[in-house]
C-alpha cells in the first residue's frame, strides 16, 4: 500500500481531508513512521525500508527524512542488525503475522530509550509509533543508585541498623546488625519480626517498638537479647519512624553492661568483706582502687560534700589532679553543686543513678554513679564516666547523611515525576490544540454574524489558556530535563522584544526596555535566556495586577565585566517569610501555578555560568537580577 493511500485512509477515518491530515501528521509529538519489510529466499526478515516518517520521529531520532526514505534500516543505522533488542525480527513477526505489538526497548545505534507501538495496515508492512523514554529510564536509574548508597552508607556503620515496614516484615538488615542478629540477612528479611523473636510481643522492648510504629513517636532503650545459639547480648536502641516503617539502630553495650555488672558486683562483695573480715579492710580497700585505676572509664570516688576522695588515671589525665576539692569547684570553678549532683542525688535516693554530661573539654559522657561503702563504715559515691564522644559523633553523622540522602532522593523524585507529568500534559494538550485549529477552520467559511464573533472570541480564550498550559509544562519539563546549553551569539533586545510581542501586557502597565549597547549581545544558549526572560517577564506582570511600571535593564559590570540583566516591577513585592524559599520547586504566593518557574529560572543561571538574585520589599515592588559571564576575556570579545 502506498503512503499517499495510506494517509488518505487515515484521513477519511479521523473526518478531515487530506490536507489538515498531512498538518496534524506533521504536529503529532508521538514519532511515526511507516516500513515496507524486506525478506530473504527463505521468508525470514532480514532488513525494513523506510517509506515515511514525521517531524516528531526525526527529532527523537536525529534521523532526517531526506536521508533515510527508500533507504534500509541498516543502511541508515549501521549495525542495526547485531542490536540485542531485535528490532527486525520484531517488526517482521508484525508485518507478516499482522499481530500489534507494544514493548520498551533500548535503540544501541541511537543511545535512546523508546515505547513503540507496532501493527500491520497490510501484509509486508508495517507502521511503528515512537515515544522517547530515555529520561524516564534515566530517572529510574538514578532512584535505584541512590538507594544503593543509601544502604552502602548503612552497612558501612558500626552500629546496627535495620528496617522493619508496617508489616513488621523485616526489609533491610545491615551489615553489623546481621552480626548482632546471630542470624544471616537471608533468614530475617522477609519474615515478620515477631516469628523470629518469639515472645516478644509481651515485653517492654515491643511495647516501644509498637509506639514508634503506630504513633510514629521515637523510642530508645537497652534491652538484653538471647539469641538462638543461647548467647545474650545488651544493645543501646534508637528506634525511628520511616516512611517505610521504624528503623532500628543499635549499639552493642555488652561489654559496658558487663562492666557495670562487675562494678555493681565489686562492691556488693567489698561491703560484705567489710563487715567479715575488718582487719583486711585496707587491703581490699587498695585493691578495689588498684581495678578502678586500670579501667578504661574515668572514675571517681566522692564524700558527702562531694569532695574528690580518688580519681583514677583516666580521669587525672583528662581532667588533671587536685584531690580534696569539691568536684564542681574542680571541673567548673563554682562554689555550688552542679545540676547533675542536685538532680541525681545518690546520698538522696541511695540507689545507683545514671545520666549523661558534657564535661569542660567538650566530650561528652554516659556517666554511673553509685552508693559505695568506704572501709570506715562512711558512704561515698562512685562514678564512673564513659566517653561516648565518638559514638555521639557517628551517631549525628548518621542522621545527618540519612537526611541529605532523603532530600537528594525527594528532589530527584520531583524531578523524575515533574518530566512525566509535563510528557503526559503535551499528548491532550496536542489534542485540544488540533480541535482548536479545526474548530477555527471551520468557522472562517462561515459568514459574518454575532454569533461567529462570539465563538471566535471565546476560541481566542482557549487559546491564551492553551498557551498558559504550555508555559507550565515548559517549566516542568524544563525543571526535569538534563541541562545541555550550547554557546552561541544572542541578542538580549531580540529577545525581549519577541517576549513582549507574545505576552499580554494590561494596557494599565508602563514597559520600558533600556539595553545598553556593550551588553545587547551575550555569548549563551539562546532557548535558555529566552525561558529565563519570559518567566521573569511573566512574574513581574502578574506581580502588578492593579498597574505599574515594568523596567527590563540589560547592562556591563564595570568591576567584574558580567553581564547583568534585570527585570524590576513596582508590584506587591515578595512577603519576608517566603524569601528563603522563592527558588525552591513547587513554592509559588500565586493563586494559580506549579512553583516550577523561578525553579527554572535558577536552574538556567547557573547552567550558563550565571546567578540570579532578587531585592524586593512588600508593597513596592521586586528587581530579579541575572548576572551571566562577562562577554570579554582579558579585555578581547569572546566572539570571533
Amino acid at each position: 500500500m502506498s503512503t499517499d493511500s495510506l494517509a488518505s485512509g487515515w484521513a477519511k477515518a479521523i473526518g478531515v481531508d487530506r490536507k489538515q491530515f498531512d498538518m496534524f501528521f506533521d504536529k503529532m509529538l508521538d514519532g511515526f513512521a511507516y516500513h515496507k519489510i524486506v525478506v530473504d529466499k527463505s521468508g525470514k526478515p532480514v532488513d525494513y525500508v523506510f517509506l515515511e516518517v514525521n517531524h516528531a520521529f526525526e527529532k527523537m531520532t536525529g534521523l532526517k527524512r531526506e536521508h533515510i526514505i527508500g533507504k534500509k534500516a541498516t543502511e541508515a543505522l549501521p549495525g542495526l542488525e547485531k542490536d540485542p533488542a531485535g528490532w527486525i525480527d520484531v517488526y517482521g513477526k508484525v508485518a507478516l503475522t499482522g499481530e500489534p505489538i507494544q514493548f520498551e526497548n533500548y535503540a544501541t545505534p541511537l543511545c535512546k530509550w523508546y515505547k513503540v507501538i507496532a501493527y500491520c495496515p497490510e501484509k509486508g508492512y508495517f507502521v511503528a509509533l515512537f515515544e522517547d523514554i530515555t529520561k524516564r529510564k534515566k530517572a529510574e536509574e538514578a532512584l535505584r543508585e541512590s538507594e544503593a548508597r543509601f544502604h552502602s552508607i548503612l552497612d558501612s556503620m558500626i552500629e546496627g541498623g535495620q528496617i522493619i515496614d508496617l508489616d513488621w516484615r523485616y526489609i533491610y538488615i545491615n551489615k553489623a546488625a546481621e552480626i548482632q542478629n546471630r542470624r544471616l540477612n537471608k533468614e530475617l528479611l522477609g519474615n515478620r519480626y515477631m516469628d523470629m523473636w518469639p515472645g516478644v510481643e509481651s515485653t517492654e522492648l515491643f511495647v516501644k517498638l509498637k509506639c514508634c510504629m503506630e504513633e510514629r513517636i521515637p523510642q530508645e532503650m537497652e534491652n538484653c537479647f538471647i539469641f538462638p545459639d543461647k548467647t545474650s547480648g545488651w544493645y543501646d536502641l534508637k528506634i525511628t519512624p520511616v516512611p517505610e516503617g521504624i528503623f532500628i539502630l543499635s549499639l552493642d553495650i555488652t561489654e559496658r553492661k558487663k562492666a557495670e555488672d562487675a562494678l555493681k558486683k565489686l562492691n556488693d562483695e567489698l561491703e560484705e568483706r567489710v563487715e567479715q573480715r575488718t582487719t583486711q579492710a585496707i587491703m581490699e580497700r587498695q585493691r578495689l582502687y588498684n581495678v578502678l585505676e586500670t579501667l578504661p572509664s574515668y572514675v571517681i570516688l566522692l564524700d558527702s560534700d562531694y569532695r574528690v576522695k580518688f580519681a583514677n588515671k583516666v580521669f587525672r589525665e583528662t581532667f588533671g589532679e587536685d584531690r580534696g576539692r569539691r568536684c564542681h569547684e574542680y571541673l567548673f570553678n563554682k562554689d555550688h553543686e552542679c545540676e547533675g549532683c542536685i538532680t541525681y542525688n545518690v546520698y538522696k535516693e541511695n540507689k545507683p543513678q545514671h545520666w549523661y554530661w558534657t564535661g569542660p573539654n567538650g566530650h561528652y559522657y554516659d556517666i554511673y554513679d553509685f552508693p559505695f561503702r568506704e572501709v570506715d563504715g562512711s558512704t561515698l559515691i562512685l562514678e564512673m564516666g564513659i566517653d561516648i564522644t565518638e559514638r555521639k559523633k557517628a551517631e549525628a553523622e548518621a542522621l545527618e547523611s540519612a537526611k541529605k540522602l532523603k532530600d537528594a532522593e525527594r528532589l530527584a523524585a520531583i524531578g523524575a515525576t515533574a518530566g512525566m507529568v509535563g510528557h503526559d500534559i503535551r499528548n491532550p494538550l496536542q489534542a485540544i490544540t488540533g480541535d482548536l485549529f479545526l474548530a477555527k477552520a471551520e468557522l472562517s467559511g462561515l459568514p459574518e454574524n454575532e454569533v461567529k464573533a462570539n465563538a471566535l472570541e471565546n476560541l481566542a480564550e482557549i487559546e491564551k489558556n492553551i498557551d498558559y498550559i504550555n508555559k507550565i509544562v515548559a517549566d516542568l519539563q524544563d525543571y526535569a530535563r538534563p541541562l545541555n546549553p550550547r554557546a552561541q551569539e544572542t541578542s538580549i533586545r531580540s529577545v525581549f522584544t519577541e517576549i513582549l510581542s507574545k505576552t499580554s501586557v494590561p494596557e494599565n502597565i508602563k514597559v520600558s526596555v533600556q539595553i545598553e549597547k556593550k551588553a545587547e549581545k551575550i555569548k549563551a544558549d539562546p532557548d535558555f535566556v529566552k525561558r529565563i526572560a519570559a518567566n521573569l517577564t511573566l512574574n513581574a506582570i502578574q506581580a502588578m495586577p492593579d498597574g505599574g511600571e515594568l523596567t527590563i535593564r540589560a547592562y556591563v559590570d564595570k568591576q567584574k565585566s558580567d553581564v547583568l540583566i534585570t527585570v524590576k516591577d513596582t508590584g506587591v513585592g515578595i512577603p519576608e517569610d517566603i524569601k528563603p524559599r522563592l527558588f525552591a520547586p513547587m513554592m509559588t504566593t500565586k493563586s494559580k501555578g506549579q512553583g516550577f518557574g523561578l525553579a527554572v529560572v535558577k536552574r538556567m543561571t547557573e547552567g550558563l555560568g550565571g546567578t540570579v538574585t532578587f531585592e524586593s520589599q512588600e508593597g513596592k515592588g521586586t528587581t530579579f537580577i541575572v548576572r551571566l559571564p562577562p562577554n570579554e576575556i582579558n579585555g578581547k570579545s569572546v566572539y570571533k
